[in-house]
């Protein structure tokens, strides 16, 4: 279950939320059953095609948009199952990111590489997005990355937050491989660094 937000907001059952809507894109349903004193169980049911064997499964990557490993990506985000599920997509698209686990962790790894992209999450231990975010921006490095805001929360101030801060961008999550598509697309524009 995701926390990042929840720390800050309280017990809004997003990470359900979250669960649910990935679970929904794979074609699959979460059930549950509940008993007063001894707690709840959730099942997830996912529909997958049998293998023979002897087969071969052969992964092909995404072709929405074309891979370049000279584009760098950098993820923050202290959730181990948001980092898989972003990473995850980052890679079907051809991408090799690097990870943070907070605010204090990214700006140890920009001191040491420059990225073209961050994906930084809003709330975060130790250092958080926003503050992580602006001292990046505020550093003497010529290259200034696209820093997009990732966040589970869906709060209008919080994207006018982004919009008017730091931030180039905003999606929210559960993440879908299409905004860190359209955002690379867009970056590609701004930057050319992603081949057309």
């Amino acid at each position: 279950m995701d926390s990042s937000a929840t720390r800050k907001f309280g017990g809004t059952v997003l990470g359900l939320s979250i669960c649910k809507g990935l679970v929904d894109k794979m074609g699959g349903f979460i059930t549950v059953e509940s008993r007063l004193g001894e707690g709840s169980t959730f099942v997830v049911s996912i529909p997958f095609e049998a293998i023979k064997e002897g087969q071969q499964i052969v992964s092909k990557p995404d072709q929405t948009i074309p891979a370049n490993v000279n584009t760098s990506i950098l993820v923050v985000e202290d959730n181990h199952v948001n980092q898989t599920v972003i990473v995850g997509h980052l890679r079907k698209l051809g991408f090799k990111p690097d990870i943070a686990e907070n605010g204090r962790k990214a700006l140890e790894k920009v001191a040491a590489r420059t990225y073209d992209v961050i994906f930084m999450d809003l709330h975060m231990p130790e250092m958080d997005g926003i503050e992580a975010s602006k001292r990046i921006k505020s550093s003497p490095k010529d290259h200034k990355p696209t820093i997009v805001a990732v966040t589970a929360v869906s709060s209008i101030d919080e994207q006018y937050l982004c919009e008017e801060s730091c931030f180039d961008a905003f999606i929210q999550k559960p993440i879908k491989r299409s905004d860190l598509s359209k955002v690379l697309r867009e970056t590609s524009a701004r930057q050319g660094d992603i081949a057309s």
